[in-house]
């Protein structure tokens, strides 16, 4: 069976795995994650998460970008 792919939005996308273990299949390459692994992803990178163990838990961080002043926060 073939995994759909999930595609980044147009922002980079840094994923830390804390706990357990992940296989992610990121543009065709097989990446393997054990615990304090980080894979960066690249806007508009195709990328899926082929396993993860039970009890996995992931910090993912989207990078937004911006001029650098504080108009471009979300939260004021």
């Amino acid at each position: 069976m073939s995994r759909p792919w999930n595609t980044c939005s147009p922002q980079d996308e840094c994923v830390v795995l804390l706990r357990g273990a992940a296989t992610l299949l990121v543009d065709g390459e097989t990446v393997a994650l054990a615990p304090g692994d980080y894979v960066f992803l690249p806007a508009r990178v195709p990328h899926t998460v082929v396993h993860s163990s039970p009890g996995a838990l992931w910090l993912a961080v989207h990078l937004h970008p911006g001029n650098g002043t504080p108009d471009d926060s979300p939260h004021r």
